[in-house]
């Protein structure tokens, strides 16, 4: 792709996205710092993403696999905070970084919606704690789930003809997500390897992944390529 002008309104947008794409990283960040702070113990293994989100401790059963945990989640308010900071950020990474920098088309359009989609969800994740609209909470984590990683694969049908490598990755990453997403939702609670809270963390945790390092990639794009004249 030919590099717009600097200073252009198009060349600004493809950084603000870009580094939306590279801030992403910092959701896993917010994971990790917002379980050091929980009061008993958590277990990446058993217990999702979501009981970190919980306002009030309290035991709480999983719709996914009917277990009980106990939880007691201090810094819940961050975890809320970076799940709808993960849907914004994918948003404007979608509206401004795909839509510039991704190959034209249908399922280009088809992909960005998708993300779009998904950061919606996200958001409504974050606004509804597991504990307080159970039902909102799952419903909104279901879809976003679905959305982010079939976006995923879309957009890399999409690339294939003419970005091969990009093409690839996206699709390694959304065939992860998806499979991270089958091994949660598997309707007998047999859950191999990584256990259930890990294969939701693969679901979730795939399209940061993607972003992070796309957004690298495409960093060094537009720093190093020359930009169109005016």
């Amino acid at each position: 792709m030919t590099m717009p002008p600097k200073h252009s309104i198009l060349y600004r947008q493809l950084w603000i996205g870009v580094i939306c794409m590279v801030l992403l990283g910092g959701f896993v960040a917010v994971q990790y710092y917002v379980q050091s702070k929980v009061t008993l113990p958590y277990s990446l293994h058993d217990e999702p993403a979501s009981n970190l989100g919980a306002t009030v401790c309290d035991y709480y059963k999983s719709l996914q696999n009917g277990e009980w945990a106990h939880v007691c989640s201090p810094q819940h308010w961050v975890m809320n905070i970076g799940f709808m900071a993960y849907g914004v950020l994918l948003m404007l990474a979608a509206a401004f970084a795909v839509r510039g920098m991704w190959p034209a088309g249908r399922l280009r359009s088809l992909g960005i919606m998708l993300l779009f989609l998904g950061g919606i969800e996200l958001v409504i994740v974050g606004a509804s704690p597991v504990n307080l609209t159970v039902i909102l909470h799952n419903v909104a984590g279901f879809l976003a789930l679905v959305a982010l990683n079939t976006g995923l694969l879309v957009l890399g049908i999409a690339a294939f003809r003419t970005e091969r490598m990009l093409a690839w990755f996206t699709l390694c990453c959304g065939l992860a997500g998806l499979t991270g997403f089958v091994m949660t939702f598997m309707p007998v609670p047999v859950y191999p390897w990584l256990g259930y809270g890990g294969w939701q963390r693969v679901a979730l945790n795939a399209c940061v992944a993607w972003a992070v390092l796309t957004g690298l990639f495409w960093a060094g794009k537009l720093l190093f390529t020359k930009p169109a004249q005016r």
